[in-house]
């Protein structure tokens, strides 16, 4: 039944998502809008791209990373009388648990990323290149093991319902604050530069970003056009240049640190069985 409703409410987010960035991808005519006279509305409609992409990407990061996270919490929580009672009747050790319990999730995980993803990467726009494609699902499914990661570390360390929930979403708003979208990192202040340097959530939306935009011509208007038009200037301008194998690396990283602080933590926290 968890499969079903999971690869159920996927296919809902994936069409409300449709539904809302419904070829966003698309970039406007600025040649001919410049050419004919309407240069503000060029300036106008470029912003307004620029706008809604990074938006796009900024919550896809957001919607992982929330959804991952939240999903798994409360299972170490909530099973924790269940597995001290067979850990003291030596039924397996913590590690054992902990790994058979996170493998198991991650199954189950894998699939909503391949649903939504797959669903709206042809429908919004954007380069559907297998190469892309791939890029796509490698971000997706990264930070999925990587919050889900994160949702095992913190239910492990906060047994309390509530407290886990808040502590749960404490983390996601900070490193939501140095993904470079709420705040510009070319302005930003130290900490948030900082904060940008480890945020998971910055790798991710650099990364989503980058495949967002691969579609966008190099249209050499600066001189008339004071804005971004190429790829490079919109990731420029959110300060987004480190690079897709690097973000990836990164997240990989991430998600390697989160299973051995977890796997630490369980053996740590039940040690006395």
């Amino acid at each position: 039944m968890s499969l079903i409703a999971a690869c159920s409410n996927s296919v809902g987010i994936a069409l409300i998502f449709i539904s809302i960035f419904w070829k966003i991808g698309d970039f406007p005519d600025l040649y001919g809008m410049i050419f004919s006279g309407h240069v503000d509305e060029a300036r106008r409609d470029l912003t307004e791209y620029i706008t809604n992409i990074t938006g796009l990407a900024f919550m896809l990061s957001c919607m992982m990373s929330v959804s991952s996270s939240s999903n798994v919490i409360m299972q170490v929580p909530l099973q924790a009388p269940v597995m001290e009672r067979e850990l003291a009747s030596k039924m397996y050790s913590p590690t054992a648990y902990f790994i058979g319990c996170f493998m198991s999730t991650l199954i189950v995980q894998f699939i909503h990323p391949v649903i939504l993803f797959t669903g709206m990467f042809f429908c919004i726009g954007i380069d559907t290149s297998f190469q892309n494609y791939c890029w796509v699902m490698a971000y997706a499914q990264i930070s999925n093991f990587l919050f889900c990661g994160q949702g095992y570390l913190l239910g492990i360390l906060v047994t309390d319902e509530n407290d886990v929930k808040l502590v749960n979403l404490l983390f996601l708003l900070t490193w939501t604050t140095g993904t470079g979208i709420l705040c510009n990192l070319s302005t930003a202040n130290w900490f948030v530069r900082g904060l940008s340097h480890v945020s998971p959530g910055r790798y991710n939306t650099e990364g989503f970003v980058r495949c967002l935009t691969r579609q966008v011509p190099d249209l050499n208007l600066n001189e008339t056009l004071p804005l971004p038009v190429s790829q490079q200037d919109i990731l420029k301008q959110f300060e987004f240049t480190w690079g897709e194998e690097y973000c990836l690396y990164a997240l990989i990283i991430w998600f390697f640190a989160l299973f051995a602080m977890s796997l630490i933590a369980i053996n740590l926290k039940y040690r006395k069985f």
